[in-house]
């Protein structure tokens, strides 16, 4: 029997893995799962024997206390149609731990079938993605962003990450047969593949953080010979990691430095080129605005594509600026001739605002570390962070660091975020275009400037004590599931939204409180009856 205890316990095991298979999928789900739960909890009654559970576990109330800092920081005056708004994205914080911990504790082998639920469910999605990806073109999709249909693609990726060390974590069961383990190894692959394909550079780096964390955790355990011989590895691939950044940076810097010739330069049809010195772009370490023949490249591309060279591509950008790019990733000459050397695949390419070629290659390292190389380099000469994903992320990062130096000890309240951060842009000049004037996208600076130094401090207590206080069972997981979290706060709000409130809030307390042992096992407590 997987379930042990009465009909409430059943359904309270099958409203949490309903609730972790609706992460990935569905908002509505997900608030339904909830209210399976709390009405089951409502209807098995005994209040008196789950009070006595809650006060034996006050780590719980710690970390639902950071519910209640939102509600005590709606001092006025605020925008209080936000701060409700922003209350009741935050309600697991406070439903979730309280209906956890007042329940009878899960056990080992009920937490792994909710686990499964979970990894279930980011592979069914996976599935959705993956054909999504394959006909992308006939469904009109032109960002890999909208390959994930239900969620944010990065939120999605953190769970793919989650879910694959979910996964390893069943490699050193020993029971396992061997098509079982067969079977864990594929679907652990697969969805590595998947964060190539949906070009989640967020998850990639999170999981790359997580097997170099993962290789630490278990070197403990061996021969300091084998420690030894492990942390030169980890050395070395770091090591190497930067030099390989670094020589595609001298890329950069070295094109910057070229020169155009010192006398006329004529294509092979016998027309002049034109060299912008001026302009200090640069794709793959060629420098963009040499070698232009835009009269030979209007006539070819016109002659090759249906999308004119004077209109738009379908991202809605210049679409000669996004050949001219193109050419050069490629090395070849802003005329007739290049253009002639394009394949198909390069014209679709090219229509679909793609402007390096090596933006098509799906499983490459070097085209993660250039784009962001690229962003830097554009911002550092043009100072233009608009459409610049990573750019951008440092400029909110900088704004919010400008909020929290006004409100540095008590912060600007719940429901003043939004309004901070556009009289902070308004202020700014040139930065960013106001339809990118958006929040931190960092949950540390935005806890700091929403509630101040104090609101801060007590919020990460109430968020790490808890949980290793409690941890128990299976400590690799829970590890795994918190460094996840941490890390994806540096990049993300990740509590601003439903499903990365009720992903990390989910797994949190089944981890800190679900799977636990009672605190007073010489007088345990009454089972809760119907």
């Amino acid at each position: 029997m997987l379930f042990k205890g009465n009909i409430h316990s059943y359904i309270y095991i099958i409203g949490l893995a309903l609730l972790a298979a609706s992460v990935p999928t569905s908002v509505f789900m997900m608030s339904v799962s909830q209210f399976i739960i709390l009405g089951n909890w409502l209807l098995e009654g005994d209040f008196k024997t789950k009070w006595k559970r809650l006060m034996q576990h006050k780590s719980a109330l710690l970390f639902i206390s950071i519910f209640f800092i939102h509600l005590i920081w709606l001092f006025p005056p605020q925008d209080y149609h936000y701060a409700f708004n922003d209350i009741r994205i935050k309600l697991p914080i406070f439903i979730l731990p309280l209906l956890v911990v007042t329940s009878k504790p899960i056990s080992n082998k009920e937490l792994k079938y909710i686990l499964y639920s979970f990894v279930a469910s980011v592979t069914v999605v996976s599935f959705i993605i993956l054909y999504r990806y394959i006909f992308r073109v006939q469904l009109g999709i032109t960002d890999y962003r909208e390959l994930s249909p239900f969620i944010s693609h990065i939120r999605y990726s953190l769970m793919v990450v989650f879910s694959i060390f979910i996964i390893a974590s069943q490699f050193k069961v020993k029971e396992k047969s061997k098509t079982a383990t067969l079977l864990w190894i594929i679907v652990s692959v697969y969805l590595i593949l998947l964060l190539f394909i949906i070009r989640a550079n967020t998850g990639i780096i999170v999981f790359a953080i997580m097997l170099i964390l993962s290789f630490l955790y278990y070197l403990k355990k061996v021969r300091p010979l084998f420690k030894i011989a492990g942390t030169a590895i980890i050395l070395a691939g770091l090591i190497s990691f930067c030099l390989y950044t670094l020589h595609i940076w001298n890329s950069f810097i070295s094109a910057s430095e070229l020169l155009p010739p010192s006398s006329t330069v004529k294509t092979p049809n016998g027309n002049p080129y034109t060299f912008l010195s001026e302009n200090k772009d640069v794709e793959n370490g060629e420098r963009v605005w040499f070698f232009i023949q835009e009269d030979e490249m209007r006539k070819e591309w016109n002659n090759r594509s249906t999308l004119p060279y004077d209109d738009k591509d379908k991202k809605n950008n210049d679409l000669k600026y996004t050949l001219v790019r193109y050419l050069s990733s490629k090395g070849l000459t802003k005329d007739s001739l290049g253009i002639s050397q394009l394949s198909q695949e390069d014209i679709s390419a090219i229509e679909n605002s793609i402007a390096n070629y090596t933006y098509t290659k799906q499983f490459s390292i070097y085209t993660i570390i250039y784009k962001f190389l690229w962003e830097f380099y554009s911002y550092r000469n043009y100072k233009d962070a608009n459409g610049q994903s990573f750019i951008q992320r440092i400029v909110y990062a900088q704004t919010a660091i400008s909020i929290i130096k006004k409100h540095f000890f008590f912060g600007v309240g719940t429901g003043n975020v939004q309004q901070a951060f556009n009289q902070e842009y308004s202020q700014q000049k040139k930065l960013l275009d106001k339809k990118y004037w958006l929040r931190a996208h960092n949950q540390y600076l935005t806890f700091l400037l929403t509630f101040g130094i104090f609101g801060f401090l007590w919020i990460c207590f109430s968020f790490l004590y808890p949980f290793f206080k409690n941890l128990n069972g299976n400590k690799f997981v829970s590890l795994i599931f918190l460094s996840i979290a941490l890390i994806s706060f540096v990049n993300e709000d990740m509590l601003e939204t439903q499903a990365g409130v009720t992903f990390i809030v989910l797994f949190y307390v089944l981890f800190a409180f679900g799977n636990r042992k009672e605190l007073t096992e010489s007088t345990p407590l009454p089972p809760i009856t119907n």
